[in-house]
């Protein structure tokens, strides 16, 4: 009875085909091939189609079950799964029928009554292009779970360049493990700021604002990002006469004035606390894999650990870094490109008492140092004491400074360097990179 009814409905279906189904054989090799995809992916997308023929002229498929399990989604985010127990989501209690030498799939209803017949055109385990059997839609071209992009996000939401200067900016795809993903970079002004393939950001000689995008390549999927182009840097600097030429910015990073706290950056992390970061401990830090200590997944030097991931046994297997790379320097990725975290030499040049004068003073009700040019105290930059972050808690803001710099302390790969003083001392120490504390950047010439 089942296979009467079957045969009934296949030609009541066929006898609806007078809307013709679209089938994607642009060639006319009997088979749906990439090319064909690519050629038809305005039609998928719901455009006229380019040509029609009978759904019912499809060809028969191997009887293999696992061809269709799985879940399957449009660009357009309709998802659709097949399990492997012949259940589906098509419906409450559905289920289905692959009928491979039809290239048909039957869909019944909770009361086993068949409701959908799908002509199957391909299946394998990245496409799934189906053609409701009376449907108006022509077919559906779903991907699997492995390459379905469900969004894209950049590194950056704004970013402000000097003329001439450039930026690296990166996408983040989400699922992680989607593959054969194709980026189309476009800026909306190009005689203000031009972008590469890669995503390199090249300001002109124009000032100005463009906006940057990165496309997913055949959907609807876009992420941009805002560049300003200037003459001037956005952010101002001071020359303190040092040897090395060094020029010191005058505000922390998250700052407005030279004495206001800014915001606080655990090391080698380009969000703060401003940006949403609450919890400062090894657990929520970037870079850590064990919560603890021994879980460094980045910036590790063969040191004195030999219980740390970056070992197996005795054998060093870590990467070598000593210096944060630009996109995970605080200042690189929030300035930009004409700026970064300080060196511990240079940190160690600022503090040399023959190349400057500190002063603990108060500016605007705020305790620091007031770091002078040896011979013109009227040139100065001032280091607020904003204290740091552990846990969730602010400590020692008023009293203490502790300033990040971007080197790591190469004996211990979980420790590095940073600027630290009070009212008595100025000086270097080394700690947990977990740790929240100020970024001031220097200029990059």
């Amino acid at each position: 009875m089942r296979k009467i009814l079957f045969s009934l409905f296949l030609c009541i279906a066929c006898t609806m085909q007078a809307q013709e189904i679209l089938v994607g054989d642009m060639n006319d090799d009997n088979q749906l091939s990439m090319g064909d995809v690519s050629t038809l992916v305005n039609t998928i997308l719901g455009k006229t189609p380019a040509r029609t023929v009978k759904a019912c002229s499809c060809d028969p498929l191997t009887a293999d079950n696992s061809a269709i399990v799985g879940t399957w989604r449009t660009m357009t985010g309709t998802e659709i799964t097949f399990e492997a127990d012949g259940s589906c989501s098509l419906g409450e209690g559905y289920t289905y029928e692959y009928r491979p030498m039809q290239g048909c799939i039957l869909i019944n209803d909770e009361t086993n009554k068949i409701v959908k017949i799908y002509n199957l055109y391909r299946a394998d385990s990245t496409y799934l292009v189906l053609g409701e059997v009376g449907g108006t839609k022509g077919f559906e071209y779903y991907y699997s779970s492995s390459v379905f992009v469900s969004s894209i996000t950049l590194s950056n939401t704004e970013v402000t360049l000097n003329t001439g200067k450039t930026f690296q900016l990166s996408a983040t795809i989400t699922p992680s493990t989607a593959s054969g993903v194709t980026l189309v970079w476009a800026s909306s002004d190009p005689s203000v700021a031009t972008v590469s393939n890669t995503g390199l950001v090249t300001a002109t000689d124009k000032e100005g604002t463009a906006t940057i995008t990165a496309t997913i390549a055949g959907t609807t999927l876009v992420a941009s990002t805002e560049v300003t182009v200037s003459s001037k840097p956005a952010h101002e600097y001071v020359d303190l006469g040092l040897p090395s030429g060094t020029l010191w910015a005058t505000c922390n990073i998250g700052a407005e004035n030279p004495e206001d706290y800014g915001d606080y950056f655990a090391w080698g992390e380009t969000k703060g606390y401003n940006s949403g970061k609450t919890i400062f401990d090894w657990e929520y830090y970037k870079w850590c894999s064990n919560k603890d200590w021994t879980g460094m997944t980045k910036y590790t030097y063969p040191d004195n650990q030999t219980d740390g991931i970056w070992y197996s046994g005795s054998t060093f297997i870590g990467d070598n870094k000593t210096e944060l790379d630009p996109e995970d320097d605080a200042a690189y990725v929030n300035w930009g490109s004409e700026w970064r975290m300080p060196t511990r030499a240079q940190q160690d040049e600022l503090r040399n008492t023959s190349y400057t004068t500190w002063t603990w003073t108060t500016m605007n009700g705020k305790n620091g140092y007031k770091v002078s040019k040896k011979s013109d105290s009227s040139v100065y930059i001032f280091l607020p004491a904003a204290g740091c972050r552990y846990d969730s808690s602010l400590n020692s803001a008023g009293s203490n400074g502790y300033y990040w710099s971007r080197s790591l302390d190469t004996s211990y790969s979980y420790f590095a360097y940073y600027l630290y003083f009070h009212s008595g001392n100025f000086d270097w120490n080394d700690y947990n990179r977990y740790y929240g504390r100020s970024v001031r950047p220097v200029f990059a010439k």
